[in-house]
């Protein structure tokens, strides 16, 4: 992994950050000492995040992330193909200070990528690609009741693309005992989430109550 980041660049953006990072993990599962199945992930990661310059009481940032990522399973127990991830995304969070509280908002945009090559001896797996374009966003606020009080809500509505797993298992897995199985058919995972509460505190006192459904 790498990590680094840039200050005091004046104009429109106070200072941007980057982040890298490489894996390459494997592992084998065994069955009373007998190899049975090797799992191999590689992957990188990238994110870019530029923080604005504070206009008036407005502040945020505003970034962008791309994934690839690799999978294989090999042995008798591969219950899931050679697969392929693809990912890039654009997002932004906005804060606006005012003289009551804050109001935020935030918002990311997806294209995923998730391709079958099968596996090497298995004909069951399914072969192919699938894309979606997931899209979140949220927004929330805080509102100053008096002394030591404050009452906040927020509301996001979320999607998610199906994991590589999720799209083609195909075959039984030993090490949890049970025969996973993926639909190439699904479709994004959608989410509504909302919130309220209030806090208060005073000294080291504090007093917490909130509320949520999903």
């Amino acid at each position: 992994a790498l990590e680094g980041e840039v200050r005091g660049l004046g104009g429109f953006f106070q200072s941007v950050k980057g982040q890298f990072s490489h894996t390459d993990y494997q592992h084998t599962e065994f069955d009373e000492g007998d190899p049975k199945t090797t799992f191999r992930n590689k992957g990188n990661d990238l994110r870019i995040e530029a923080r604005q310059a504070k206009f008036g009481n407005l502040e945020g940032v505003i970034g962008l992330q791309a994934e690839s990522a690799q999978f294989s399973a090999d042995g008798e127990e591969a219950f899931a193909p050679y697969s392929r991830t693809r990912q890039a995304a654009l997002f932004a969070y906005e804060e606006l200070g005012l003289s009551w509280g804050r109001l935020s908002f935030g918002a990311r945009v997806e294209k995923v990528s998730v391709s079958s090559s099968g596996s090497p001896g298995i004909a069951r797996f399914f072969t192919g690609s699938r894309d979606f374009t997931p899209v979140s966003y949220a927004l929330g606020g805080l509102v100053n009741l008096g002394p030591g009080w404050q009452a906040t809500s927020n509301l996001a509505y979320t999607e998610r693309a199906p994991k590589d797993y999720e799209l083609f298992a195909d075959g039984p897995h030993g090490a949890t005992g049970t025969y996973e199985v993926g639909n190439p058919a699904f479709d994004k995972e959608r989410s509504v989430n909302l919130d309220a509460g209030v806090k208060w505190k005073s000294g080291a006192n504090a007093f917490a109550l909130s509320a949520f459904v999903n």
